[in-house]
């Protein structure tokens, strides 16, 4: 039966106008890629346009549509302001591999990303309907999955996970093509059997999924944490291992016991393009109003918080966002310094 979108209208869109490279406070028009209305990300992303309008001289546009990968490139290029990184696309950038491998500037592209801040980016985990029949990885066989945009980062873990953990190929499963949007709503509507993005959780998205249905959540059992494949996977850069406890959707998730699977840490990122003194205005509203951020619900202090804002960080700091760490006390990594504050 097919249920009611979760996806809603984000945020009206703003022109986007040309950005000054100069150090003074001149009011700009800027732009953040961000993912579908809902996930926790663009939840994040559209706080910091809405304090980035309320307290400062700027407007931010949040953009939705590019997948992450062309996101990067967007920024590199001057054409996004701040983007979603990862450090697993952010590695393939930089050796010019996977979906960059036939970019022959993806080098240059990647020496002039910068970081903002990192934070948790969530956890692996697969979702289905209760009455699927699908109870473990094992029963992903014959099955239509949504992992993500086809060949993307989400993609590339999850069918890792999943051959790591059954020795399925990709020949044993369906994986759908559409976009997260359109994902998610296929999901829904019974077109695909599994839904998987990262996210932390709970995330408002699978509570939307939980609204009128049992679901299960899905993850990595406990026997196959130590296999070759999985470990490779957990030295991958930006991920580790997560736990979701159980219950956390409410009486409509059947999981009794806690799910552990793959996590992932990003965060937000811009690039040389983008002058340093936005870059600060942007970096010191953001933790000087955290706390309105962290209204958007209980999820996103665990998201984003101060203990966790280089983790895995692998691409330097802005120079505008290291000029703000300094001053408010952060014990900023040396590796994160910013060669262009040397």
């Amino acid at each position: 039966m097919k249920t009611t979108s979760v996806f809603v209208t984000a945020v009206t869109l703003l022109s986007v106008g040309l950005f000054s490279h100069s150090n003074e406070s001149v009011a700009k028009d800027l732009v953040i890629d961000s993912l579908v209305p809902g996930s926790p990300m663009n939840v994040l992303h559209t706080r910091l346009a809405t304090l980035t309008k309320k307290y400062t001289s700027h407007k931010m546009q949040v953009s939705m549509g590019s997948p992450p990968p062309k996101s990067a490139v967007d920024a590199a290029k001057g054409s996004v302001d701040f983007f979603l990184y990862s450090p697993l696309i952010n590695t393939f950038m930089k050796n010019q591999k996977a979906m960059y491998a036939k970019l022959k500037s993806a080098k240059e592209l990647h020496s002039k990303l910068r970081g903002i801040v990192a934070h948790n980016g969530g956890i692996y985990a697969f979702i289905t309907y209760a009455d699927s029949g699908i109870k473990t990885i094992k029963d992903f066989k014959g099955k239509k999955l949504y992992m993500g945009p086809f060949g993307g980062a989400a993609s590339r873990m999850g069918v890792g996970i999943i051959k790591s953990v059954t020795g399925y190929t990709q020949k044993d499963y369906q994986q759908s093509r559409l976009g997260i949007s359109a994902g998610g709503q296929a999901f829904q509507d019974g077109q695909v059997d599994v839904w998987m993005i990262p996210n932390p959780h709970p995330t408002p998205v699978v509570e939307q999924f939980a609204l009128t249905r049992k679901i299960r959540v899905i993850g990595v059992p406990e026997d196959k944490w130590s296999t070759p494949g999985l470990q490779r996977l957990l030295k991958l850069p930006g991920r580790g291992r997560g736990t979701i406890p159980a219950g956390v959707y409410g009486k409509n998730q059947v999981n009794k016991n806690k799910v552990d699977s793959i996590s992932v840490f990003v965060g937000v990122a811009s690039s040389t393009n983008l002058d340093a003194k936005t870059a600060y205005d942007i970096t010191k509203t953001m933790w000087e109003h955290m706390d309105e951020i962290y209204e958007a619900g209980p999820y996103m202090q665990k998201m984003i918080n101060k203990e966790t804002a280089f983790f895995q960080m692998d691409i330097p700091l802005h120079a505008g966002a290291y000029k703000y760490y300094k001053e408010a006390g952060f014990n900023v990594p040396a590796a994160l310094i910013p060669p262009e504050a040397k």
